[in-house]
Parts: structure tokens; sequence; C-alpha cells
């Protein structure tokens, strides 16, 4: 393993062995473990999803976007590697999915922000070895943004991605086999559309529960921001503000869950 980093998403058992293999994110990295958790091997990924800066070093820390290098040319971006892994059904192979297009598959800019593809990698559980690697294509942009207007809340400007979060804020979590066949498998496709701001105002409206005096101006400091972000109209959200009702705020929140 890297040291100490070790950022776990995802992990596929083997029904035979009951051996698990557990994705890493930060790698990315896939890492095989006896039932008794006791380690047993990190398989081989392929050279060209870790991550190197420009001069080919390979570089873990290493931001997409930064202006000053050493900065990422190739490979994962930034806390975007592995996410969800399975076995096909005979357990001859593993396929993880990336969560996010490589730094370098983005056609405008060398962050992998406006690419639509997404790697997903097959492994040989018997050598460890990466065999394939397949594009999923996510979906357009002008879909998605199509789609949040449709299903916001009544009421709701829901906020539109832009060019620059196609292939960061959208992206792939979960795949599973579909059948038998080992040839056909489903994946999660999801977008961080408000669902780090939801889940932050749902915190803070327990905190209001709780706190009084300084603490609560602090809360609903944190809160107006998160309100905001999910896209709560201004007059709603000073109007929640006034009444400063942590019981009406929770009802509020409800229709974005």
């Amino acid at each position: 393993m890297l040291g100490n980093a070790f950022d776990p998403e995802g992990i596929s058992v083997n029904p035979s062995n009951g051996h698990m293999y557990i994705s890493d994110e930060y790698g990315p990295s896939l890492y095989e473990f006896d039932p008794a958790g006791v380690f047993v091997r990190a398989l081989n990924a392929p050279a060209n999803i870790i991550p190197r800066d420009a001069t080919g070093n390979l570089n873990y820390a290493g931001d997409r976007a930064s202006t000053t290098p050493p900065r990422l040319e190739t490979g994962r971006q930034d806390n975007r590697g592995f996410e969800g892994v399975t076995l096909s059904p005979d357990g001859s192979r593993l396929l993880a999915v990336m969560q996010a297009p490589l730094v370098n598959d983005s056609p405008t800019a060398r962050d992998g922000r406006s690419s639509r593809n997404v790697r997903i990698v097959e492994f040989d559980t018997s050598t460890g070895n990466a065999t394939k690697q397949y594009a999923y294509q996510l979906d357009a942009l002008a879909d998605i943004n199509a789609s949040v207007t449709a299903n916001a809340p009544v009421g709701v400007n829901a906020p539109a991605f832009t060019s620059t979060q196609q292939g960061r804020s959208i992206g792939l979590s979960s795949i599973i086999p579909f059948g038998d066949s080992g040839t056909e498998y489903l994946v999660i496709e999801r977008d961080n559309q408000d669902s780090i701001a939801l889940t932050k105002a749902m915190e803070q409206v327990t905190e209001l529960y709780l706190t009084e005096g300084k603490k609560r101006a602090q809360t609903w400091v944190r809160l107006l921001s998160n309100l905001q972000k999910i896209g709560l109209p201004a007059d709603q959200i000073r109007h929640l503000q006034e009444q400063d009702d942590p019981a009406l705020i929770a009802e509020v929140l409800k229709k974005f869950v």
C-alpha cells in the first residue's frame, strides 16, 4: 500500500474462497485480502491510470488544476481513482470503475473536466494483471442539466452544471454483473448536484436543535450558504432565517431527499 494512504471505496467477495477485493481511490489500487482480513497482494494497475507529472514522475499528491509544477499531466485526477469493483459471475475477472475521466482524457485541457469517457478496467484474478480497459460514456451535460431542471422541487432554482464539471462532478460509483453471462454489467452513474450541500444543511439543522447564542449564529452562517447552494430562492431563505425553526427547515429539505 501507499504508506498510510488508503481510501477504500468498493468491495467484492469471491464466493469460492471468501477472498475480498477492495478498490482504493488514492492509487488507484486494488487489494486482495483473505477471509481473515490478511493482505494477500496488490493487483497490477495499468500504467496509464497512475498519476504522473510533466516529467513522468509518480505524483500521488498532485493536483490536476494546479498552475504551478508539479501538476498532474496523466493518469487519474486527484481524488478520482477506483470506485466500485465487482467480480465476473465465474470469478475469473475483476472489473473496477474509475470515478472520473483521466487527466489526459480531456479533449480541450489536461484536467479531464470536459471529458465524458470514464474507464472500466478489467483484471485477471489468477495473474492479478489488468487485461482490458473499456470506455463508459457519461450522459451529455445538456441532457443532465435538462433533467436537473425538470426534476427540481417546485419553487427551487436548481443550479446547472458548468462545462468544467462534465468530467469532475459527474462520474461512476458502482458496478455489478447483470445476469450470469459475464458480458453485461450495471453501473451507477451519479452527479454531485447539491448532495454535499444538502448533507451539510441537514447536519446544521440538527445543530440548530442543540445550540444557542454565538454557536447558533455561526451555524446559521454555514446553513445559509448551503441553502443557497441547493437552489432555494432568496426570499424563502430569508423567511426560514426569520422563523429560526429547525423543524420548518427540515420539512423544506425533505423535498430534496
